[in-house]
């Protein structure tokens, strides 16, 4: 059974690379970075970023984040194990073991601005 959303069928009828497809992509390697490089950010948004951290959590991959919140001046690059996501007052939140923090956190989507695969 084919579970693509609208939003999917209509980036693959326009020829558009859908989230999931540009994870498989850097999990097949075609889109890796070689060794002690950072992977490169990609800036997704909405749907995309949501199937692109779904497909981490299912596929048990860290991810590297650019976080930032409105309160602060810069981001941080983050490395993070994610869990599970949900809806909280109409925003999406990703629960996620943060290795910077060495903590369980909470990530607001609307504050992620760059998402990859980890490779390490």
């Amino acid at each position: 059974v084919d579970k693509q959303s609208a939003a999917q069928r209509t980036a693959v009828s326009l020829g558009v690379s859908t989230a999931r497809q540009l994870v498989e992509a850097q999990a097949a390697g075609t889109a890796s970075v070689g060794k002690g490089r950072s992977p490169v950010l990609q800036r997704l948004t909405g749907r995309q970023l949501v199937d692109f951290i779904e497909s981490a959590i299912d596929n048990e991959q860290s991810l590297q984040i650019e976080h930032k919140k409105p309160s602060e001046t810069r981001a941080t690059i983050r490395r993070i194990d994610p869990h599970e996501l949900e809806m909280r007052g109409g925003s999406y939140y990703l629960r996620a073991f943060c290795h910077t923090r060495q903590e369980e956190r909470d990530f607001r989507l609307t504050n992620i601005q760059g998402v990859a695969l980890s490779d390490e």
